[in-house]
């Protein structure tokens, strides 16, 4: 069953039961999305945000099958496209997954302390 809020077209390669599939065959499914969306990428065609992975990784992720972060990581490298797996766009220069989310906390910590400056400009308190 396919989330109400995306179009059909988002779901061209996959089966409509695919959210319903083992979680050994939900990750063969994701591996399977992220080489064949290579070979369609390589062969010319425009993948960006319309990738497949975003949805399978997100439901690998809803069912825990990937805490560690391992198989995004793997598709992060694989995948020249920067939606795969996380749906982000941009990768800021990052490598791995794990440098992608090193530069995503130190981004919200940076605005976070950015917001706080700008609540209290005058305060000479030490921040911790």
């Amino acid at each position: 069953m396919q989330p109400s809020n995306v179009d059909e077209a988002s779901y061209r390669y996959l089966p409509l039961s695919w959210n319903t599939l083992t979680d050994e065959k939900l990750i063969l499914l994701f591996k399977g999305l992220v080489l064949y969306e290579e070979f369609l990428v390589s062969n010319g065609e425009k993948i960006g945000s319309a990738t497949q992975t975003k949805f399978v990784y997100n439901e690998i992720r809803k069912r825990h099958l990937d805490d560690d972060y391992s198989l995004g990581n793997w598709a992060f490298v694989y995948s020249s496209n920067p939606y795969v797996p996380l749906d982000s766009g941009n990768r800021h220069g990052a490598t791995t997954i794990f440098e992608y989310m090193g530069w995503q906390r130190e981004t919200a910590d940076r605005t976070y302390r950015e917001q706080e400056d700008s609540i209290n400009p005058h305060c000479s308190c030490i921040k911790i």
